[in-house]
């Protein structure tokens, strides 16, 4: 039945009916479906390979629940290190891994700084105010931070920094 429809609807067409072939059809037809599946199959592991992680959501038995989004979390984090100011904060990037989630700050920071040093205080200050401000230390298994460039400038670190501080004082206030 498919195989009379197309014939007929192709031999409406300027060229002779003798010259199409009904499996060579059918072969190119399925090729170009089973190459629509491949890509939309590479688009959609692409789209959900990513990990990223929208909100934290932890139950907190009878008492209900408590969720703050990655928003909120990467508010409170630029908070924290505004207060270094020798470092220039990029991004950050929360992501749901198998073993938990896991925290990427992407930072800038200037040439004469101790990466040693600041690497050991700023995760402990992460870790210790994720825990006793937000309670959310346990689901945070690890803090990863990358240094994107050593050409950080004070004079933009001390403007963004006191943007960030002034919001907020505007906040409490």
């Amino acid at each position: 039945m498919v195989i009379r429809l197309a014939n007929a609807a192709f031999c409406r067409l300027p060229f002779s009916c003798e010259q199409f072939d009904v499996e060579s059809f059918t072969t190119g037809l399925l090729a170009g479906l089973a190459l629509m599946l491949i890509v939309g199959l590479i688009v959609h592991l692409c789209m959900k390979g990513s990990g990223a992680c929208k909100t934290i959501h932890i139950i907190d038995g009878e008492n209900g629940d408590f969720t703050i989004t990655s928003s909120a979390v990467r508010s409170f984090l630029q908070r924290i290190v505004a207060d270094y100011p020798q470092l220039d904060l990029n991004s950050i990037a929360l992501k749901n891994t198998r073993n938990g989630l896991t925290l990427d700050l992407y930072l800038n920071v200037l040439p004469e700084t101790d990466l040693v040093t600041l690497r050991k205080t700023l995760r402990e200050r992460i870790y210790a105010e994720l825990e006793n401000k937000l309670g959310i230390a346990e689901q945070i298994k690890k803090v990863n931070i990358d240094i994107e460039g050593f050409d950080a400038k004070a004079e933009v670190i001390a403007k963004h920094n006191r943007g960030i501080l002034n919001e907020a004082e505007d906040e409490e206030n």
